[in-house]
């Protein structure tokens, strides 16, 4: 009976099914693997989530810290800073607070 769906109905079909939570599974085990599954998904999503908040709100932090100490924030630099990885922020943070400019090689 499938078989006989095209391409475009089975892809609508399946759309329906992966959406219906109320799914009657067969067996505990299927239904356990599910929940499992489910909880290890929210978990990394909520992770890099979280994660992509701190690198924001650090950009944030050294952005204003260099506009308080009069440090030009430029497009060069900006490009630079977005692909910084948290801890990285923070120690230029440390440095552009201590050192009151710019690091040479940051």
């Amino acid at each position: 009976m499938l078989a006989a769906l095209s391409s475009e109905d089975m892809r609508a079909l399946l759309e329906v099914v992966m959406k219906n939570e109320s799914f009657p599974y067969k067996s505990e085990l299927a239904r356990e693997s599910y929940e499992r599954g489910m909880a290890e998904g929210e978990a990394r999503g909520e992770a890099k989530g979280v994660a992509a908040g701190k690198a924001e709100g650090l950009r944030t932090v050294l952005i204003a810290l260099c506009r308080a100490h009069g440090i030009e924030w430029t497009d060069a630099r900006a490009a630079n800073v977005a692909a910084l990885d948290t801890d990285t922020l923070e120690r230029l943070i440390v440095r552009v607070s201590a050192e009151r400019r710019w690091p040479d090689d940051a």
